[in-house]
Parts: structure tokens; C-alpha cells; sequence
């Protein structure tokens, strides 16, 4: 029995296993590719790895995604203030999902959907101001991973919006990363964004591309250019596998986070969001930064969805 097998809810076809934890904010804790036998997503051995460094395992959903500074975010004459959570500094970091209990709505082999607790609806919706539903689908349809999640606003008043997911890709392989055309942010001391750079020399990360994961710390965000194809694809550098993983993440999504904080971390972050860290405090425009509202009685959708080819 894996770890923490009494928290799971398991998907299965000949293409995938993927293990879900409702319990702990509908995190997807395990992705197998089967054919490969190559375990994509790092994992805890227990409750207490988990709780010690609650981002960094499987794939915390993130709502509002990234960093806010000062944990205020402000639209109109309408004032958010978020817990300050951020060890960076004193900004609010990731929202109210990402280790909150989600109930199983319906359930299959191949599917699963999920919604909020009532006590994680209830944080949620007091945190935001407004009375939103969330609903979270994953399902394996032959060789892809679909991720979808669907908020809808059943307010009064509009809300800010931005989504992502925290995916802890594995080292256990030593993947080279090829980025979607884009363009990376220049980031201040406080890891959030200034400006689009000139061009990728001005990041020193993204210098050499494709890049080599295991040569590689950052924590840098990256706005992709190509709208009908943003897609990160991860290749195995071994002469004896042609095993490469491709992460879609369509339109809302158009922005990147990149992390891996030393050397010695055996996991690298590719994290998609709707919009990039602060966006809602950062004077540009919107079609840049991704800062957008949920307006009242409206809704969004976001896909994600994984496939792998080779063996």
C-alpha cells in the first residue's frame, strides 16, 4: 500500500494511474505514467512531509494564485485583505484551496468531480466577499490527463480572478525543459515581477534553452506569447528513452511560474496561472499581467491536461 492510501481516490486506465487527495485541497498527489513505468510528480512518504512543506508535493490547486503584496488587493472602492503567509515576505501566497477538504461529487474509474467542504466553501467565500461554487474534474481519457475547473459567481459584486496549479514535477529524471514562445519577467528582490524583459538574456535562468532542470534554481515568472499552443513539453535526456511529457494548459492560462530552490531539491515547479504574481496591484496592462474580474452571476473555465509519448 503506497502512503497515505486511506486519503486517495484512484484513476486507472491502461495509459495512467493518478491518485487524488480530496482531504487535502483535491490535490492530485500521483501521476504514473504506466507504459514508462516514470512517476511524474513528487510525492510524500507521510502526513508530516506534507505539512511541513504543504506546496511542494503532487499539484495544490492555487486560488488566488501567486504572490499579493501586502496580502491587499484592491478594485475599485472594493478592499481584499488576505493572510500574509508568504515566507519571501509579507505578501499573501496561494489562496484558501490548496489544503482544504473537497467532497467527492461523482466518481467513476476514469473520472472524478469534486466541490468544496462546506468549511473550506465557507472560507472561501468570506475571504472573497462573495458567494462563489467550484468545481474541480479530473479524467483520463485514453493517453491524456483532463483537468478542468469551473468557478462560477452567484454574487452580487465582481471578484478577482486568478487560478493556477502548483505542479512538483519529479527530478527522478533529469528532464530538459522547452518553454512555449514567450517572454520572461525581470523579478525584484521581493520575487515579484517588474517588467517583461527585453529578451531572455536579461534573465540569467533562461540564458540557455531548452534548459536542464537538475542545472537550474529559480523562481521566475514567465508570460507566454503563443496563445494557440502554450505548452510546456519535458524530454528525457537519456540516449535510451524517447519519453517526453507535454503539460497544455489553453487560454486563460498564459502565464508560467518557474521554481526549484537549490541545487539539492529533487523536484522542479512548473506552476500554469491565469494571471501573473500581483496582478491585480501591477499598473499594465491587463492583457499582460492577466488580471481579470469574475463577475457577478458569470463564470470561468480552465482546461489543463497531460499527455506522455515513448516509453
Amino acid at each position: 500500500m503506497r502512503p497515505m492510501q486511506e486519503h486517495v481516490v484512484r484513476l486507472q486506465n491502461p495509459f495512467w494511474t493518478v491518485d487524488v487527495w480530496p482531504n487535502l485541497g483535491a490535490n492530485i498527489g500521483r501521476i504514473l505514467h504506466r507504459p514508462s513505468g516514470q512517476e511524474l510528480l513528487r510525492w510524500p512518504e507521510n502526513l508530516t512531509s506534507l505539512s511541513r512543506e504543504p506546496y511542494i508535493f503532487g499539484m495544490p490547486l492555487l486560488f488566488p494564485a501567486g504572490r499579493i503584496e501586502g496580502g491587499v488587493c484592491r478594485v475599485g472602492r472594493e478592499l481584499w485583505e488576505w493572510p500574509r503567509n508568504d515566507p519571501a515576505g509579507p505578501n499573501h501566497l496561494h489562496g484558501f484551496l490548496w489544503n482544504r477538504p473537497f467532497n467527492v461529487k461523482d466518481y467513476s474509474l476514469t473520472h472524478v468531480v469534486l466541490q468544496p467542504a462546506k468549511i473550506t466553501e465557507d472560507l472561501l467565500n468570506r475571504q472573497m466577499h462573495q458567494p462563489l461554487e467550484i468545481t474541480i474534474y479530473y479524467r483520463l481519457i485514453d493517453s491524456r490527463i483532463e483537468m478542468r475547473a469551473r468557478f462560477v459567481n452567484h454574487g452580487t459584486r465582481p471578484v478577482p480572478f486568478g487560478f493556477g496549479y502548483h505542479v512538483n514535477i519529479s527530478l527522478k529524471t533529469p528532464w530538459e525543459v522547452f518553454l512555449p514562445g514567450g517572454m520572461p519577467w525581470v523579478m525584484g528582490k521581493d520575487l515579484m515581477p517588474r517588467h517583461l524583459a527585453q529578451d531572455e538574456s536579461q534573465v540569467a535562468e533562461l540564458k540557455a534553452l531548452p534548459f536542464s532542470v537538475r542545472n537550474l534554481t529559480c523562481d521566475l515568472c514567465y508570460l507566454s506569447c503563443t496563445e494557440d499552443d502554450n505548452t510546456i513539453k519535458l524530454i528525457s535526456p537519456d540516449d535510451d528513452s524517447d519519453l517526453q511529457v507535454s503539460i497544455s494548459a489553453p487560454v486563460p492560462f498564459r502565464h508560467w511560474v518557474l521554481y526549484r530552490p537549490n541545487l539539492d531539491a529533487d523536484f522542479f515547479s512548473i506552476e500554469p496561472y491565469t494571471w501573473v504574481h500581483n496582478a491585480p496591484n501591477l499598473a499594465m496592462d491587463p492583457r499582460i499581467t492577466g488580471m481579470r474580474l469574475l463577475d457577478a452571476q458569470d463564470s470561468i473555465e480552465t482546461q489543463l491536461s497531460w499527455t506522455c509519448d515513448g516509453n
